[in-house]
Order: C-alpha cells, then structure tokens, then sequence
C-alpha cells in the first residue's frame, strides 16, 4: 500500500509547487546563496529537495526569479578563477508565497522519498508556530485513516488464506513496511507537538477553568 503523491502539484491552488517552496524556505533561511549551494543542499536531500536534478533546479531557481519571487545581485566572481556565480534573496512577493503555500496546504502523508514535512518545520522563521502547526496537524487523522485501511487489507488477504506461504511474502512486506512508516511519523507529529508545546487534536478539548473573580471587599482591602 503506498502513500506516494504526485510532489509537483499545485493541489490545484494559486500557488507554488511544494518545490518552489522548498526552494523559497532554503533561500529565505541562507540570504545570498549561490546555486551551487543549493544544488548541494538537494544532494543532501534536506528541506522537501531529495531527488532532484541540477537542471531542473536551476529551471526552478530561474522561474522564481522571473515571477519576482526571488531576487539576486548579478554574477559574483567565485574564488580561485572560478566561474562567475549569482547570489539569490527572497523577495517579498516571495514570503508571501511561502504564506500562502503554508496558509492554502496542508500536509499529506508522502512517500518515504518526500521530506514536504520539514520543508513546513523549515518554515517556522517565515511563518511562525501557528501557521505552521495549521498545517500539521490533520496529519494525527491521516495516520489513524491509513492504519485502518492495513487492518482492512490484512483482514482481507487473511480471509482469502492469502496470507501465509511464500506467495504471501511480498504482501506481507508491503503492509508490515507501511505500518513502520506510519509509526515514524506518528513519532515525528509527536515530538513535533512536543517541541511547539501544542496539544493533541484528537484529544477531547479541556474547559478551562476560570479564576474566581475579585469581590468587593477584596477591591476595598
């Protein structure tokens, strides 16, 4: 059972593809990074960039420029006699699309290949802990969602005794490796309310309690 989503997509808004932002959050972080250095962070796989080319990125990094989104300084000369190389910043038509991506998405389950999950963490010093945790928190549903629909495919291969037995192998892999998956990021959502002090949103909401007002005669004393 897989959870891969197609990782381009506007999910049909007016805004940018998860890795534009991805690109616009590692730029916004690292004022005056060159493209080299942000070809290294997609080596890296860090911020929602795994497994992308050096040409597409470049593509990317251009488009944004065009669209006013980022903006750079001209070709710097690098050091040695190195080739020449352009510094980029955000602009602010560019944090506003961060918002706006951050504001109109929420989170989707992605495959084990799509870091879209820290690209929104990466995104606390744009938008803020609010902003961010909007869109993290259906995340909670979505597990217990995909956890129900192993059981059911367990269920069913146990019915029809496809199950057991070498033929059984792969199934068995498929869902045991799923369940694993959910377990991290149910461990990942877990330290992520944790270190954003949020509360649980499947737990029942608290009344709070309110504080005894002040009588007259504690006014007087």
């Amino acid at each position: 059972m897989s959870f891969k989503r197609q990782q381009e997509t506007t999910r049909d808004l007016d805004v940018v593809t998860d890795f534009q932002a991805a690109l616009l959050i590692l730029v916004s972080g690292h004022p005056d990074i060159g493209a080299y250095a942000i070809e290294q962070w997609i080596d890296r796989g860090v911020g929602g960039l795994l497994g992308r080319s050096a040409p597409h990125m470049y593509k990317e990094i251009r488009r944004l420029a065009e669209l006013g989104y980022l903006q750079s300084d001209g070709p710097e000369v690098r050091p040695r006699g190195r080739a020449q190389k352009t510094q980029y910043w955000i602009s602010k038509q560019g944090n506003d699309a961060i918002h706006d991506w951050l504001r109109l998405t929420v989170a989707e389950l992605p495959a084990t290949d799509d870091s879209e999950l820290s690209t929104r963490v990466r995104a606390l010093h744009v938008a803020g802990e609010d902003v961010v945790w909007a869109g993290l928190r259906d995340l909670v549903f979505q597990i217990e969602d995909r956890r129900e629909l192993l059981d059911e495919r367990e269920r069913e291969l146990r019915r029809g005794e496809a199950w057991e037995g070498r033929s059984a192998l792969d199934d068995r892999l498929e869902v045991g490796l799923a369940r694993r998956l959910l377990d991290a990021y149910e461990g990942w959502v877990e330290d992520v309310m944790r270190e954003l002090d949020r509360d649980d949103p499947r737990a029942p909401e608290r009344p709070r309690l309110s504080r005894p007002g002040r009588t007259r005669r504690d006014v007087a004393r």
